[in-house]
């Protein structure tokens, strides 16, 4: 369904171009705020990002591009970039906070269909803590010790192998 949803947004944005309305007439300036705003689904969707600030659960999921996949996220404590690359040998997620903060306990990704985690490391802001790991099916779950913040200059990268 990627790429019917992808129709979706081109419709959305075909319909903001400029040619028939202000082209600034759109998302929180528009005047069809709900359907306008539909196009904002697009990126979770894609990206499968989940955040419980509640649970302090982070995970990712692309649907899109999942070898070299590359995003914003933003939640209400803060925004930034993550970054998944799947290789033969591994799979690197790189969360990347610019403003704000993350407080994390558990982290999931989705591993490459039909092949089973030996190993999971964490760098950046993750090294050195304590951590617990499984993998349930193509999901890989990463338990921490204590919560982790991931604060601007400090990005958290969790590889897998």
């Amino acid at each position: 369904l990627i790429d019917e949803g992808l129709a979706v947004v081109e419709a959305i944005r075909a319909r903001f171009d400029g040619a028939r309305r202000n082209p600034w007439n759109e998302q929180e300036c528009g005047h069809h705020y709900a359907r306008a705003m539909a196009s904002w689904a697009v990126p979770l969707a894609l990206s499968g990002f989940r955040y419980s600030a509640v649970s302090q659960t982070l995970a990712l999921a692309p649907h899109w591009n999942p070898e070299a996949f590359r995003s914003f996220w933003c939640v209400s404590a803060g925004w930034g970039m993550v970054e998944q690359t799947i290789s033969d040998a591994e799979q690197n997620v790189r969360w990347e906070v610019l403003h704000g903060a993350l407080a994390l306990r558990r982290l999931r990704c989705t591993a490459p269909a039909g092949r089973p985690a030996a190993h999971v490391e964490l760098a950046g802001a993750g090294a050195g803590q304590e951590f617990t790991w499984q993998q349930t099916n193509d999901e890989v779950e990463i338990e921490l010790a204590e919560t982790l913040r991931v604060v601007p200059s400090q990005p958290l990268t969790i590889t897998v192998w």
